[in-house]
């Protein structure tokens, strides 16, 4: 797999690509809601491909009452954010796409047979550290 280092994010892509897992860190206003250890399955001139499987270990914000962090307005968040607690990954198997130097990543879902549920497009910031 060949990645041309033609960007400081291109080549702290390529140290993911070769380690082959891709920690995905969701923040919504700030906070972190959610961090994803995603396989790194292809990575070129053009983006990664991730992958990620139904069941996988997942660290989430421990929100009250079981609710998704961005469903708690920014001013009612406490300052420091939530803790992490262990969860898993329930949102059906998928590939994440991550194109370089874009806001965005394009997301496909499968079910356990491989059968295509669905995709979506997140608007997002990328930062590869």
């Amino acid at each position: 797999m060949e990645i041309e280092p033609d960007s400081l994010v291109e080549q702290r892509l390529r140290m993911v690509v070769e380690c082959s897992i891709l920690n995905w860190h969701l923040y919504i206003g700030g906070h972190l809601s959610q961090v994803e250890p995603m396989e790194a399955v292809q990575g070129d001139s053009i983006g990664v491909l991730a992958a990620v499987s139904t069941g996988s270990e997942v660290l989430r914000a421990d929100v009250p009452h079981n609710h998704h962090l961005r469903d708690v307005l920014p001013q009612d968040r406490p300052g420091g954010g939530y803790r992490m607690i262990p969860s898993q990954w329930k949102m059906g198997n998928a590939f994440v796409f991550f194109p370089f130097n874009e806001s965005y990543s394009v997301w496909s879902t499968y079910d356990c047979d491989a059968n295509f549920l669905g995709w979506y497009v997140n608007l997002e910031m990328h930062s590869f550290l």
